[in-house]
Order: structure tokens, then C-alpha cells, then sequence
């Protein structure tokens, strides 16, 4: 009996352990957050939907809104989520795109230093920028010619990109630097 509770005790401590190592791997390796794997559910502290409303949108785009989309196709970082707020006009390609990914790790200073490593990921992916100031921690807008498009903000452990798609570079940059505060404000 004295060596069955021993077994049984030794198997609960490898099973931890083996726990505890499978979870620390799972942590974000900012060296390798691209993912395919779209089925894998991510868990957010903030809530996306919840940053801007639809009638903001629909001010910023000048026409009716569609009932927002999960955007599942398109690449994005490991942990990354992203909605879509599409137009209502089918002829129209007009559309908002909101993308979040929050920095991991066990405590408030790893998560930070995550999320700056995926906001620098994301400058140097971006490559034409232009810097845009007093907006979160740090904020770069990707030019016309970049291969990104979007205004990417840093704000604590959360990086932030927000992409005004219409008829007109200019007006999407500025529909950009507008709801970019508001989301700010709700986080």
C-alpha cells in the first residue's frame, strides 16, 4: 500500500511537471509568431468589437455597415485576432479592418516587452512609414507603398492596427488618425 502512494505521488509530480513545461512552451516566441493554424481559439483580454461602434465606422466610411466578420483568411501573427466591418453596398470594396494581438508571457513586464517586440516586427514589415505621434506608446502608419497598410499602435501590452480601406489614400489615412483615439480610449 506504502509503495502504490508513492507510485501514485511520483506519477502526480511527472504529470505536473510535464504540465508546467508543455505550458511554458506554448508562451509567444516573438521570432516565430507567424501562424497558419486559424482553428487555434484565442483568448483576448480586450474585446474587439467593444473599440469602436458601428455608427463610427459608418462616418469614417460614408456608407452603411454589414454586420462584422472574423477575418480568417488572411495571415496574421500568432495570437492575433481581427474583425472586419464590411459595407453594405456589394458593389463597394469599401471596408474597416480592427487586428489585436496581446503580448504573453507570466508577468507585466514580459508581456510588454512582447508586445514591443510584435509592434517592431510589424514597423520593419511595413518598411514605408510614417511616424504618428502622441498616439498610445508608439504609432506608425504604413504609406500607400508599403507592403502593409494601417495605423499600428503600441499601447501597453497591446498592439493595435486599424485599416480604413475606401476610394482615397488621404481620407483613409485621416478615417485611420480618427478612430484610432476611440479605440484607444476603450481599452
Amino acid at each position: 500500500m506504502k509503495g502504490q502512494k508513492a507510485k501514485i505521488v511520483l506519477l502526480l509530480i511527472i504529470s505536473l511537471i510535464a504540465w508546467t513545461s508543455f505550458s511554458c512552451s506554448q508562451s509567444s516566441d516573438s521570432d516565430d509568431m507567424k501562424t497558419s493554424d486559424k482553428k487555434k481559439e484565442v483568448e483576448l483580454r480586450t474585446d474587439i468589437e467593444s473599440l469602436l461602434t458601428m455608427d463610427e465606422i459608418e462616418e469614417v466610411l460614408g456608407e452603411l455597415l454589414d454586420e462584422p466578420e472574423e477575418a480568417s483568411d488572411v495571415e496574421m501573427l500568432k495570437g492575433e485576432k481581427a474583425i472586419i466591418y464590411p459595407v453594405k453596398n456589394e458593389e463597394s470594396m469599401k471596408m474597416v479592418e480592427i487586428a489585436i494581438v496581446e503580448g504573453q508571457g507570466s508577468d507585466e513586464d514580459a508581456r510588454l516587452e512582447d508586445a514591443r517586440k510584435i509592434f517592431d516586427k510589424k514597423l520593419a514589415e511595413a518598411e514605408q512609414v510614417e511616424a504618428v505621434p502622441d498616439l498610445g506608446d508608439d504609432a506608425f502608419q504604413a504609406k500607400p507603398e508599403s507592403p502593409v497598410s494601417g495605423l499600428t499602435i503600441l499601447s501597453g501590452d497591446v498592439v493595435l492596427t486599424i485599416t480604413v480601406l475606401g476610394d482615397n489614400h488621404a481620407e483613409d489615412y485621416e478615417g485611420e488618425k480618427v478612430l484610432a483615439p476611440k479605440m484607444l480610449e476603450r481599452m
